[in-house]
């Protein structure tokens, strides 16, 4: 196991109640490509950031890049709905729900 993944999840685990360190274990396995783990964990930091549309984007991602198309839609649509006015987050969302990585 990678070190900053091995101190994430300790400290994720440790610290359940914070979104940052949840976020980190998220972003580093989804940088190693462990998709499933990611998902788990940026599905944590959806629940405690309520608010926040990037959870839900980033899990699509993970879900895209696994094949799981419908769930990856509900995740966009979380993420679009979450968005606000934020222009540019709106367009990469609906670009992932309209897009060539999505079609395929």
């Amino acid at each position: 196991m990678d070190a900053s993944l091995a101190q994430f999840t300790d400290l994720a685990l440790q610290h359940p109640l914070d979104k940052e360190y949840w976020r980190e274990l998220a972003i580093s396995h989804q940088k190693q490509g462990n998709y499933r783990n990611a998902v788990i964990a940026w599905a944590f930091v959806a629940l405690l950031a309520a608010e926040d549309p990037l959870p839900h984007l980033h899990a699509a991602e993970c879900l895209l890049a696994q094949g799981e198309k419908d769930e990856a839609h509900k995740a966009l649509k979380m993420a679009l709905e979450l968005s606000g006015h934020d222009q540019g987050l709106r367009n990469k969302i609906l670009t992932l729900l309209t897009g060539e990585s999505y079609a395929s």
